[in-house]
């Protein structure tokens, strides 16, 4: 049997965790944390493959979570994908010196994410 690479969603919206969830549960093993230090907590326990996270949510943002992320030497190789309402420039910038390898603007399309996953985890074919 095939091993699934994991996922970890990070999102407060639970709109967005459901459409992430049912368009990627098929061929990733996915993970669910509703803010930055929910998915701190989920990444000691089991280490994703991929990070999908959101940029605005409540206490820890996702550029705070991220460069949290990218600050252990365990995680700095995970892969973070922004995923984000926020339209402006400033805002991608920001989340590309926080560490991400990619941003997906919300609302989302689900080729979009599959594409974006695949670019960065290439030795899967879906």
């Amino acid at each position: 049997m095939e091993k699934k690479l994991k996922i970890l969603i990070v999102d407060d919206e639970r709109f967005y965790i459901n459409l992430l969830v049912e368009q990627l549960k098929d061929h990733y093993k996915i993970y669910i944390a509703k803010s930055g230090e929910q998915a701190l907590t989920r990444i000691l326990v089991n280490q994703p493959d991929l990070i999908l996270l959101d940029i605005k949510m409540p206490e820890m943002d996702g550029y705070q979570t991220c460069q949290t992320i990218k600050k252990n030497p365990e995680w700095i190789d995970i892969p973070v994908i922004f995923l984000t309402a926020n339209t402006e420039k400033e805002s991608e910038a920001k989340a590309f010196t926080s560490g991400a390898i990619d941003y997906i603007k919300k609302p989302i399309e689900s080729n979009q994410v599959i594409s974006t996953i695949n670019k960065h985890l290439p030795d899967l074919s879906m």
